[in-house]
């Protein structure tokens, strides 16, 4: 665990991993090369659809989830932001979720930030549809 993250942080980190590891795409897990997001994930066989995971608790109120998108926007829009990225939601306790893009990945408008989610419930399914998504706007890029 890193020492300047909260246990809770943490946690909510891990079991967002866990989801993802656990990916019939066979997912690569790492640390976000920047403070911005919390993981990069990429498919080990479509190396292009790699992705930033942002990670929060499940209780996160929505005025946070706006402040989130108006920043992630703010920094998309000055370049700083190259691909995609989901939004996990965690509920660390019960290792449940709900996922949805932050970022989502367009055809005519490169990256486009969501600003009403439409979340999933987080389980295998939902994010293989989603990373399938991902991979499908990859190779049209």
């Amino acid at each position: 665990m890193e020492n300047n993250k909260p246990i809770k942080e943490w946690r909510t980190e891990e079991v967002a991993k866990l989801f993802l590891l656990k990916s019939a795409y066979k997912i690569a897990v790492d640390r976000y090369p920047s403070d911005m997001f919390d993981l990069l994930a990429t498919p080990k066989d479509f190396k292009n659809a790699r992705f930033g995971v942002e990670v929060k608790g499940l209780r996160t109120p929505s005025n946070k989830l706006r402040d989130l998108a108006a920043r992630v926007k703010l920094n998309r829009d000055n370049g700083l932001i190259t691909m995609p990225v989901l939004l996990f939601l965690i509920d660390d306790k019960l290792k449940t979720g709900k996922v949805d893009f932050l970022v989502y990945p367009g055809v005519i408008k490169p990256l486009m930030v969501r600003q009403h989610f439409k979340f999933k419930e987080l389980n295998p399914v939902n994010l293989d549809l989603l990373i399938e998504i991902l991979i499908d706007k990859s190779s049209i890029l």
